[in-house]
């Protein structure tokens, strides 16, 4: 797997948990994308390592028939797509971290600022973020330090857009 989706798949579910551990997610019944900005670990540019990535599919995807390369060049993107439900508390169901809550520290309506430091299957991270809803968008930023099994210390910046697209998951194309 690589490093940009390890990371990813590790901080994400954070930020969702801080979202709803925050009473209010500022997220709307609908579909909603979302949009890595900034992924550095230990000072390198992991979205850079992704769009080299990219580019590799895009080519490979010129020799595919239409429909497999639409499918290859969406994975491709990097933007990834969910459905909230009315009255649903699971933003991102089966990635929550139930060993792994934030904590938060401050809350409006508009902003949530969370810390967290935990432990899960030997590695310790800890870090803190913020959380901005500006009408459709809800923006996370968040920064951590992660030491593994190894000992070895990583540090993570990580910054994502939700984006909502629209109420009907359905009409937007979205599984």
């Amino acid at each position: 797997m690589p490093p940009f989706l390890r990371a990813f798949l590790f901080v994400f579910p954070l930020t969702t948990t801080a979202l709803q551990a925050a009473d209010d997610t500022g997220l709307k019944p609908g579909l909603w994308e979302t949009h890595p900005k900034t992924l550095l670990r230990d000072g390198n540019d992991l979205l850079s390592v992704r769009a080299a990535q990219r580019a590799k599919m895009e080519k490979t995807a010129q020799a595919l028939p239409p429909e497999q390369r639409r499918q290859m060049l969406e994975m491709a993107s990097g933007i990834g797509r969910f459905c909230v439900s009315k009255g649903d508390p699971s933003i991102t169901p089966g990635l929550e971290q139930p060993t792994c809550k934030p904590t938060i520290i401050d809350k409006s309506t508009t902003r949530v600022s969370f810390t967290w430091d935990c432990t899960v299957q030997g590695i310790r991270t800890a870090g803190k973020g913020e959380r901005t809803i500006d009408g459709d968008i809800v923006h996370t930023r968040m920064e951590s330090t992660r030491v593994d099994l190894a000992g070895a210390r990583h540090e993570t910046l990580m910054e994502t857009d939700l984006v909502y697209v629209g109420a009907d998951c359905a009409a937007t194309g979205s599984k």
